[in-house]
């Protein structure tokens, strides 16, 4: 019996989750991630990043991790070489704790 009730509070538990994502997923969509809005040295440096870092670069850095990010792609790498623009959002991100939101809305499991 306690396995059973065990077992529908972790799937109620998933399915708040899922809800979650969803929600920022949704509030994720209604900003566009295209820098379209930013000064055009901000724009050319997010049209070489990968999808996943321009989404984090243009959506959820804020101005002064945006300017690290940029700054840090005329600096070299811990090998000598020049760092690329992808490598220096991810270390903005690595440096504030971030991490990309990968997942998409799924629903609830439960029927």
């Amino acid at each position: 019996m306690k396995k059973i009730k065990l077992m529908l509070a972790a799937m109620a538990c998933m399915c708040f989750m899922s809800s979650l994502v969803a929600e920022e997923n949704e509030l994720i969509a209604q900003n566009p991630m295209d820098c379209s809005n930013m000064g055009a040295d901000m724009q050319q440096f997010a049209a070489q990043l990968n999808a996943m870092n321009k989404k984090m670069f243009c959506g959820q850095f804020n101005a002064a991790q945006r300017s690290t990010a940029m700054q840090y792609a005329t600096q070299q790498d811990a090998n000598g070489a020049m760092m690329t623009a992808d490598q220096a959002v991810q270390k903005v991100a690595a440096e504030n704790n971030m991490m990309p939101s990968t997942k998409s809305p799924t629903g609830c499991p439960i029927k």
